[in-house]
């Protein structure tokens, strides 16, 4: 569907509006945003990935998931603004009337020096689109996996928006795998590795499946259940706590170090959550 590539039509929106206003007012704003945002974002996602885990290493600290990361954002904006007063000043000197680069502040060398600050801008954007869509498609999949799902067939809703908005990001070829290695939230291993151990813990959604050809071999690996009495895996199952479960450690390296890392990569649970709510509706009636 077209509006499943809605954050898509929205980047190229913005990049074509950043490329007119270049060449019309100039590129040195643009540039020192972009540039400063980069630079914020990188330190984020390094400290997020490579630094996490180590408060409560290294100083004894316990602290929550949401509580380092709202650290590491406010680091990163910090970060941010600093950047931004460094830059305006660089590009200032580097693109003005005086300089020899000065061709490139504005006009067509404007515009395509825009495309740079546009592409922070879709990272940025794609990132939180595809961890709004990952917790949507998590929450989704909780629900199906209830214990009395039978007793709730009429309330099933539609799959998530955000969700169909994420996979058309990854629907555009390099995205997924380029994405994936700056957010593990949305990581499609390690989301997906989340999912199978909700899944697990219904009977009847596990049953489903082992029918289905694309994920008959996943639903037998054991390792999936076995997670599922990890004691902190077992406390982000209770507090339905999305982030903390697909952050898990020992949910990512039995997802990574796993025979099917590749089939669990590729997954697409869209279809199998559809199709399984759908055998969970009532006939309709014979109205002839």
């Amino acid at each position: 569907m077209i509006s499943d590539f809605t954050a898509v039509f929205v980047v190229i929106l913005f990049t074509i509006i950043a490329f007119v206003s270049a060449m019309k007012n100039g590129v040195v704003k643009l540039l020192a945003s972009g540039s400063a945002a980069a630079i914020a974002l990188a330190v984020f996602f390094f400290a997020f990935n490579f630094l996490r885990d180590m408060p409560a290493d290294s100083l004894g600290l316990d602290l929550s998931v949401t509580t380092i990361i709202c650290a590491f954002v406010g680091i990163s904006v910090l970060v941010y603004v600093i950047s931004l007063i460094v830059f305006i000043f660089l590009f200032k000197a580097l693109l003005g009337p005086d300089s020899p680069l000065h061709f490139f502040a504005d006009g067509i060398p404007g515009g395509i020096l825009s495309l740079f600050p546009s592409a922070v801008v879709a990272i940025f954007i794609f990132t939180c689109v595809r961890v709004a869509g990952t917790v949507q498609e998590l929450n989704y999949t909780a629900s199906l996996s209830q214990e009395n799902i039978d007793e709730l067939t009429r309330r099933i809703p539609p799959y998530p928006f955000a969700a169909n908005w994420r996979n058309g990001i990854e629907a555009v070829p390099t995205i997924a795998p380029l994405l994936d290695l700056l957010d593990p939230f949305g990581n499609r291993l390690n989301r997906n590795a989340a999912a199978m151990v909700m899944m697990h813990g219904s009977g009847r959604l596990r049953s489903y499946l082992l029918s289905q050809p694309e994920t008959n071999e996943l639903a037998q690996v054991d390792e999936f259940l076995a997670l599922r009495r990890e004691t902190d895996i077992r406390k982000a199952l209770d507090k339905q706590s999305r982030l903390n479960l697909v952050l898990n450690p020992a949910l990512q390296a039995t997802a990574r170090e796993s025979e099917h890392s590749g089939d669990l990569r590729r997954l697409d649970l869209k279809p199998i959550l559809k199709g399984f709510g759908k055998t969970l509706q009532p006939d309709e009636p014979n109205l002839q």
